[in-house]
């Protein structure tokens, strides 16, 4: 029985990308892995270049016959497993050779610690910035992903599988391609994350990229998300999921309706200062998704009507923000 698997879901991967990651993995200095590759229903290029590496008994290879998206590949590659622990690698991506071995090692020595993560390095061949964050301990990780936003890299993670078996906890597939974000959230609140303050994973970022792809395209569903997990973490005291939801796709609503907005969100920061939460960790994700309706308002009627409601106060808009947006678009 191996003792890490290895998950690596592929669909029409450039062909370089897809033989870089699978080489990356077959040349880790720890060799007692498997490397399940899920090809999901690719053009025949990806079922040739796999069957180039199936010399190496080490890889298991299974193809669909009709495209599922990562999420589903992902969670076959799971349910067939047979390691004590979970690596996630894209086929887009590469893995550092002692990668496996590092994080075995941190995981065996520190068994409070489920979902393990690592610094990456990033192959960026756009011209928008990128990158992950790093932080140091299991609260700062927690924090940030349930107030503000995904952190970790899911090429990076290593995970101990029973977390998922014994909770019943996989990738959501209506949730691509934030699924693994979903996933972490899921599991925050069985085990102890921790991320390795050392580059073990090349996470290639170009303009073909799914995430990239995608970036712009489900603002709404990770804001859904993000509610429902501070919403369940504070004893359900948010309301008007779907008022913000109609702000995410930046509609106007009316006076009576941002005025009951703000008195919720008065009340959660109110109990966040009690918990000892910092309350702009609580608000930011509804700060952004307000200013991201004042940016895309664009007429002066529109701006004005924002720029005057006592929500700004809330969530903490800076006067000169406001102000500096009017200017930026000729409304002021």
């Amino acid at each position: 029985m191996p003792l890490v698997s290895v998950i690596m879901p592929c669909y029409n991967t450039e062909e370089t990308y897809f033989k870089n990651a699978v080489s990356s993995i077959l040349a880790q200095t720890m060799t007692d892995f498997e490397l399940i590759i899920i090809d999901d229903a690719s053009l025949p290029y990806i079922q040739e270049i796999a069957n180039s590496f199936l010399h190496d008994k080490r890889i298991v290879y299974h193809r669909f016959s009709q495209n599922k998206q990562a999420p589903a590949a992902r969670n076959f590659g799971i349910s067939i497993a047979k390691g004590k622990y979970i690596a996630f690698l894209d086929s887009d991506d590469s893995a550092h050779p002692e990668r496996l071995q590092k994080q075995v090692d941190f995981l065996e020595n520190n068994p409070q610690v489920g979902v393990l993560a690592s610094k990456v390095a990033i192959n960026n061949s756009t011209s928008i910035p990128f990158s992950f964050k790093y932080l140091e301990t299991h609260n700062a990780i927690r924090n940030q992903l349930i107030f503000k936003n995904n952190i970790l890299c899911q090429s990076s993670i290593m995970l101990r599988k029973n977390l998922l078996t014994d909770n019943n906890i996989f990738y959501e597939t209506d949730l691509a391609p934030i699924e693994d974000y979903a996933l972490w959230l899921s599991l925050l609140n069985h085990t102890k994350f921790h991320i390795l303050n050392e580059e073990l994973t090349t996470y290639n970022f170009y303009a073909e990229n799914l995430s990239n792809r995608n970036v712009h395209k489900n603002i709404i569903k990770n804001f859904a998300l993000q509610f429902d997990t501070i919403n369940a973490l504070l004893g359900n005291k948010l309301s008007y999921k779907d008022k913000w939801l109609k702000i995410c796709q930046n509609q106007l609503l009316s006076k009576d309706d941002f005025n009951n907005i703000n008195q919720n969100l008065r009340e959660v920061s109110s109990f966040l200062e009690k918990e000892t939460i910092f309350p702009r960790d609580g608000m930011y994700i509804f700060k952004n998704c307000y200013k991201l309706l004042y940016k895309n308002t664009l007429n002066l009627s529109g701006q004005l009507f924002l720029f005057f409601l006592p929500i700004n106060k809330t969530l903490r808009i800076p006067f000169y923000w406001k102000i500096s947006s009017l200017i930026a678009r000729d409304l002021f």
